[in-house]
């Protein structure tokens, strides 16, 4: 804007000189070479694009950590993603999934991690079925997988167990490293497809109590 007003000043300066106007063509030719001048030092000193830049981004806030898992610390509700599950024995029922920090599910039940992942394999003490269970806190996926294998290979499945109870929560290496030997040997031992698949995506709530819910 102020580089048009400059030429307009300088080409009225020079109309009105060539026209014998003295005065006139003085104010415009002055005019002019003070409005050049102007636009030229708003051009050599208005910001660049980095400093710009630098004065509008937002502070960083430190407190926020690169931790997939902590996001999800906490109460979670999970629901079945019916497209991608296969259900053969349970109900699609949402489920409560507490998380916290380490892999301790539920305050009683030990996740170990496994790439991006975390898994727990169970065997209960009572039901002919074998249960591995993977969390995936970078999308907050939960994949449970149930076998129902023979007579023979649940008395197998159930002698890894041994003859010490695995412990609920714990940070042990020793701990963590039966959980992983347990879900190693479990899948040498069970077959490649399992006979439920159920896929839960889960986000940050409470589930309701059953009683509360009726």
């Amino acid at each position: 804007m102020l580089l048009a007003l400059a030429v307009l000043g300088l080409g009225a300066g020079g109309l009105f000189y060539s026209q014998g106007k003295e005065k006139p063509a003085i104010w415009g030719i002055g005019g002019g070479g003070a409005l050049l001048f102007a636009a030229l030092a708003l051009f050599v000193f208005k910001p660049s694009f980095d400093t710009i830049e630098e004065r509008t981004a937002l502070p960083q806030d430190k407190s926020i950590t690169g931790n997939g898992a902590y996001a999800w610390a906490g109460d979670n509700i999970c629901r079945v993603d019916l497209q991608r599950s296969r259900l053969t024995v349970s109900q699609p029922n949402d489920i409560g999934f507490n998380w916290a920090e380490g892999g301790c599910v539920d305050g009683n039940t030990q996740y170990v991690a496994s790439g991006t992942k975390w898994q727990r394999a169970s065997v209960p003490a009572q039901g002919n079925f074998v249960t591995m269970s993977a969390f995936d806190p970078a999308s907050g996926t939960l994949r449970v997988q149930r076998w129902l294998p023979d007579m023979d290979s649940m008395t197998k499945a159930r002698a890894l167990l041994g003859d010490t109870p695995f412990p609920g929560c714990s940070a042990e290496p020793e701990a963590l490293a039966r959980i992983a030997t347990l879900q190693s040997d479990l899948t040498a031992l069970l077959p490649t497809q399992p006979n439920e698949r159920i896929v839960y995506h889960c986000q940050k709530g409470r589930l309701a109590p059953a009683d509360a819910a009726e």
